[in-house]
């Protein structure tokens, strides 16, 4: 099971939502349509301040959808690490997006919290992309250093 990254955070939750009702599907070879997240009014390049929450509801339900699933232990681990490291990822995308007024001071909190809910482990770092595996890095287990580094990496990465 994979989550394919390019769909909208709506979406997802709508997935989910239909996994839960343990619908009878198929799979095609052929998109039935298409998106255009090209737009800066898209929900992937605007920030939102309840962006975390909505990462919280889902993970609860992907974890009643890993309950549905007999699954060994390992792949339910790395379903799960998965899972963490791309809200992790996410949530630092959008409180690091250029044009966002938040104070450092509410950022750093904002991580130390998602923290709590999207733990990380070391044992599946390594199949994660490499700007990824930074991110998600200095993200897990923040600390004034981390962070600071996150900071000094997006302003340099918003000047190039």
């Amino acid at each position: 099971m994979s989550v394919a990254l390019d769909l909208t955070i709506q979406d997802y939750e709508f997935y989910l939502d239909l996994l839960m009702k343990k619908p009878c599907i198929s799979i095609i070879n052929r998109p039935l349509y298409y998106y255009d997240t090209s737009s800066e009014n898209s929900i992937m390049h605007s920030y939102h301040p309840e962006r975390t929450k909505t990462f919280i509801r889902q993970k609860e339900k992907v974890n009643q959808l890993l309950g549905l699933f007999q699954a060994d232990e390992e792949t339910l681990r790395r379903i799960n690490f998965e899972n963490n490291a791309d809200c992790l990822d996410r949530i630092v995308t959008n409180l690091f997006r250029e044009g966002v007024h938040v104070p450092l001071s509410l950022r750093y909190q904002e991580l130390k919290n998602a923290n709590k809910y999207f733990p990380i482990c070391g044992e599946f770092m390594g199949n994660l992309a490499r700007s990824k595996r930074v991110k998600v890095k200095l993200a897990g287990s923040i600390n004034p250093g981390k962070f600071a580094v996150l900071v000094m990496l997006y302003m340099i990465k918003d000047h190039c």
